[in-house]
């Protein structure tokens, strides 16, 4: 196992799956990459991406997601392996898969929830999307 793709979204869930990732990683000498999807859904609705208002919105959330990855980056500051990361935007779901196949992971590291009660409530819609739909091993942190 050489390349673990950990998603995460800055949620308690999510830190639990990142040293999760961190610590098969240790084990096997994999490299890391933390992939922090912001689902673009909401964006897209009445705007276009030229429009002044969808850009000013993507640049605040982009702001805050970068926040976000660097807090969850601190938790693997002691790993001696090669860490990456990456802000996608997009369906969650479909950007994990995406990433993970493009860059040829061996395993995809994510929780079995995330952030907000909708998502709560769903019981990790995305993680069933990418346990279902990946040609890339997954590993479900509960």
């Amino acid at each position: 196992m050489k390349k673990i793709l950990i998603a995460y979204d800055g949620s308690d869930y999510a830190k639990k799956a990142l040293l999760k990732g961190k610590e098969i990683a240790e084990k096997f000498g994999s490299s890391i990459k933390v992939v922090y999807v912001v689902d673009d859904t909401p964006f897209r609705r009445g705007l276009m991406e030229t429009d002044v208002a969808f850009q000013k919105l993507k640049e605040a959330v982009l702001e805050k997601s970068h926040g976000m990855l660097e807090e969850g980056l601190k938790d693997l500051k002691d790993f001696s392996g090669k860490v990456d990361s990456a802000i996608e935007f997009g369906h969650p779901a479909h950007k994990i898969i995406e990433v993970a196949e493009k860059e040829d992971m061996d395993l995809i590291v994510m929780s079995n929830r995330g952030l907000g009660s909708f998502q709560k409530a769903m019981l990790g819609s995305v993680s069933h999307k990418v346990l279902s739909h990946s040609k890339v091993s997954v590993l479900i942190v509960k």
